[in-house]
């Protein structure tokens, strides 16, 4: 541990008692020193899971467990404990998470997983004091609760999309696509078998890992807008709230379970901002393996401080520490939370992630302190050099029915000075918040280059169902893009990368038969499910659509760029008096247009009543069987009566041939080129019956059935 008496009280713990720590602060005198705590004692378990620990020993012994609250705010309770175990997150020592994986599972760990360095799952709080003999374990910290990016059934986002037009006329409705969702939970509340029953869900719904108990079923509400947009794809699901590695790892098994569009809901408040954590890794090896990944943007609207480092070189009497100075000689920030409104911050510094990377982690130690009327409130002040993560969190609720003024302190205890600051408030909107940048909130594995963000827009702000907006209104609390990237794999980049965040937007506020609560604003009495939660799913399934649709491969870069292509161009309401033509941080490339993707797609619209190979076709040509990653390639129309259009988009200057042969392996046509070729060639003369087209682009290969009838 480090020179604090709060040491590394993070979002989520029951904090210690503050009255004798605010009188030692008080007296300005170091809490370390007063209370005679060892300087370079170190621990491998932070703060708030022996504090989970001390509680449960509390209540055996019949003993209330210390609940801080001071003048009306108390720790928001964000440690997710399921009978006895508490869910963690550890990292390992060697950067193989496989050996300490193994160790904790010996220790009473379930529901396990690794990814990277890291591990997660369900611990028995009752040997948490254990964990520091474990040889493999570098730093364990709870896995707080993440944040939910929400705000006879039939989504009226269907309708703003346009998807029940291209259903309608193309005759699509994702036959041969497996759509998988990951959230909080699915069927914790029982409701499953009624949504079967009603029509509103598909009957064989895959769920492969659930939350054990408590959760709000969002994962099954997101099923239901799914099933709405593309009622013949299949649907599989996986809970994301088991920590950092099993949410990861959630992602590679629906995956392999099939899932070709992926889609969440769901951050991490300790997700690397600077730098893909094991969740945006994770979601970047399935596109690379041919599945198109979405995620919701968040809701954080621009709840975000941004700038560099500002080395006061002043003390706050009893912290150690440089402060930063949000301005000229002013070390403390003013924030107004709203009455029984809450601030979660997570602060993060330019430093890599150990977590991340198991490589390099970091090497400046960053704490926050709040204050409410000058007592100390709240701190965290995690050993950020030795547990190797740049990331420090606080968590409070105002129980006032009247705003209440809090101030932030952010000091560096030790190493170099960083580059840059930047937190994120997951809570409520301030009332006000002193030196506000207001800067991006698209954060953690939505912001990864090749997951598509997706901001909101209530249906009801489009114009087929406002007369009176021509073009979509982007949801305020729709989070902002443009967090750069510092890192990759541990090591600085020469120049920060942006990313086009969000992609694109989608619907929220629709129907379901049961999540959310029913807003005036439409005639009927069914819930309607708000925020990008809401908004994501809508695309995905769109993404299904086109997917199960179209004769041949149609790799995930390129669903990413027919939906961008779509777009309907909307407005940036940040900029008043100028309308963001094309691309823009708040809206991304505008709102999903269903029926203009397959109007680009041509005569590849394929009806699913001449399907017979389309579920082969789905898989055979999946970039997995073999064509280098954002190839494209089909031969249609599949069935033909003869004239055949085959056609192959590759990168700059790739060799590509095509070859016909027939089931007995003889070839009877054969076309080549370089980059792209489009080719539309006769071959009725052929006897009628099925043939192989083999692609072969850079020396990779792939093919699809082609019926001649």
């Amino acid at each position: 541990m480090k020179k604090h008496y709060l040491k590394q009280l993070l979002l989520g713990s029951l904090a210690l008692a503050l009255v004798s720590e605010t009188q030692i602060l008080a007296q300005g005198k170091s809490p370390e020193r007063g209370l005679g705590v060892a300087k370079n004692k170190k621990s491998k378990v932070s703060t708030d899971l022996v504090k989970v620990a001390e509680d449960q020993a509390a209540r055996a012994q019949r003993s209330a467990p210390v609940i801080s609250q001071v003048e009306g705010i108390s720790v928001t309770p964000d440690v997710q404990i399921f009978d006895g175990y508490v869910v963690i997150e550890a990292t390992s020592v060697e950067g193989n998470a496989s050996g300490l994986l193994q160790e904790l599972q010996a220790q009473g760990l379930k529901n396990g997983a690794s990814y990277g360095v890291m591990v997660s799952g369900l611990f028995p709080i009752a040997k948490l004091e254990g964990l520091e003999a474990v040889s493999s374990l570098r730093f364990v910290r709870p896995a707080y609760t993440p944040a939910r990016n929400i705000g006879a059934v039939t989504s009226q986002g269907d309708v703003s999309l346009k998807s029940d037009l291209v259903r309608a006329k193309y005759n699509v409705s994702g036959v041969g696509v497996k759509v998988g969702i990951l959230s909080d939970s699915y069927n914790n509340r029982n409701g499953a078998a009624a949504g079967v029953a009603s029509g509103d869900l598909p009957a064989n719904v895959q769920v492969l890992e659930d939350l054990p108990s408590g959760g709000s079923d969002e994962g099954r509400g997101m099923a239901e807008l799914v099933h709405d947009v593309a009622p013949g794809a299949n649907l599989a699901f996986n809970t994301a709230f088991l920590g950092q590695a099993s949410f990861a790892q959630g992602i590679i098994r629906l995956e392999e379970a099939g899932c070709r569009m992926i889609v969440d809901d769901v951050v991490y408040f300790a997700e690397p901002f600077f730098e893909d954590g094991v969740i945006a890794q994770a979601a970047e090896e399935v596109v690379d393996r041919g599945s198109s990944y979405f995620s919701s943007a968040g809701n954080q609207g621009q709840q975000s401080y941004q700038a560099p480092y500002a080395n006061s070189g002043l003390t706050v009497p009893g912290i150690e520490g440089a402060a930063h100075a949000f301005g000229p000689n002013d070390v403390r920030q003013s924030i107004t939370i709203p009455p029984r409104g809450s601030l979660t911050i997570s602060l993060q510094w330019t430093d890599p992630f150990f977590s991340a990377n198991g490589v390099a982690g970091a090497k400046t130690d960053m704490d926050m302190y709040l204050f409410l009327n000058g007592t100390l409130v709240r701190s965290s002040a995690a050993d950020n050099i030795a547990n190797g993560d740049p990331v420090e969190i606080i968590g409070v609720t105002s129980n006032s029915t009247q705003p209440l003024t809090v101030e932030l302190v952010i000091v560096k205890y030790a190493g170099p000075d960083p580059k840059l600051l930047k937190y994120i408030n997951y809570g409520s909107t301030p009332r006000f918040v002193e030196y506000d940048t207001q800067s991006s909130t698209i954060a953690g594995h939505a912001n990864a280059e090749k997951v598509i963000a997706v901001g909101a827009s209530a249906y009801f702000n489009t114009p087929q169902f406002n007369p009176n907006t021509p073009r979509p209104i982007i949801n305020g609390f729709s989070s902002l893009g443009g967090t750069p990237i510092y890192f990759e794999d541990g090591v600085e980049l020469k120049k920060p990368q942006v990313y086009e965040k969000p992609e694109v937007t989608g619907p929220d506020g629709a129907n379901t038969t049961f999540f959310g609560a029913d807003t005036p604003i439409d005639a009927d009495v069914f819930p309607n499910f708000f925020g990008t939660s809401a908004a994501a799913p809508h695309v995905a399934a769109v993404g299904a659509l086109m997917l199960g649709g179209v004769v041949g491969n149609l790799p995930p870069i390129q669903i990413k760029k027919r939906l961008i292509d779509s777009a309907l161009d909307m407005d940036n309401p940040l900029t008043p008096g100028v309308f963001d033509t094309g691309f823009d941080l708040k809206t991304g490339y505008g709102f999903v247009q269903a029926d203009v993707a397959f109007e680009e797609l041509g005569n590849r619209v394929r009806s699913e009543s001449l399907t017979a190979v389309a579920a082969a076709d789905a898989k055979v040509g999946s970039t997995r069987a073999g064509l280098p990653a954002g190839t494209e390639a089909s031969v249609y129309p599949n069935p033909s009566t003869g004239q055949v259009t085959f056609n192959v988009l590759a990168e700059e200057n790739q060799p590509i041939s095509v070859v016909v042969s027939d089931l007995s392996g003889r070839e009877v046509f054969r076309t080549k080129g370089t980059q792209r070729l489009s080719l539309t060639q006769n071959l009725g003369a052929l006897p009628k019956g099925m043939y192989i087209t083999k692609f072969e682009v850079a020396g990779r290969s792939s093919s699809q059935k082609l019926v001649i009838q």
